[in-house]
């Protein structure tokens, strides 16, 4: 049992600190390793499907018909009155639906957040539902 203290006083010294500090360091650089391990085949789809692709069509838009490197299709975009209605529609359209869903769904998150574990799935299937509306609709087809 006086191996006991002894290990006490050795944590509590500077040099214990000092080891516990690495040891802490340590494990923090393990565990961002792992996760990164973990991630890393996800960020890689996520890279392969959505960015490749986007910023294919950026360089592609920076090109004229004959193949010469031009700003032309966005001074198109923007001496054409139909493209800038329809951008300015589509971010108005946005700002409304993401306001709709804060105003909706942080009242509904609290709400179900207050409410006992069963009726809280029950409300939680309702607010899903809607989402498997496309997929019913194609598997029933």
């Amino acid at each position: 049992m006086s191996a006991q203290p002894a290990l006490m006083e050795e944590i509590g010294s500077a040099a214990g600190r000092e080891l516990n500090t690495q040891g802490l360091h340590a494990d923090a650089r393990r565990e961002s390793l792992r996760l990164l391990a973990l991630l890393s085949p996800s960020l890689l789809l996520v890279f392969a499907i959505i960015i490749v692709p986007i910023g294919w069509l950026f360089w592609l838009s920076l090109f004229d018909e004959a193949g010469g490197f031009s700003a032309a299709n966005y001074a198109r975009f923007f001496e054409q009155a139909s493209y800038i209605k329809t951008f300015i529609t589509t971010f108005k359209v946005a700002f409304i639906v993401t306001g709709a869903c804060v105003l909706l769904g942080y009242p509904l998150a609290y709400m179900l957040s207050q409410l006992p574990r069963r009726a809280a799935s029950i409300c939680l299937i309702f607010v899903i539902l809607p989402f498997w509306t496309s997929v019913l609709v194609r598997t029933y087809a």
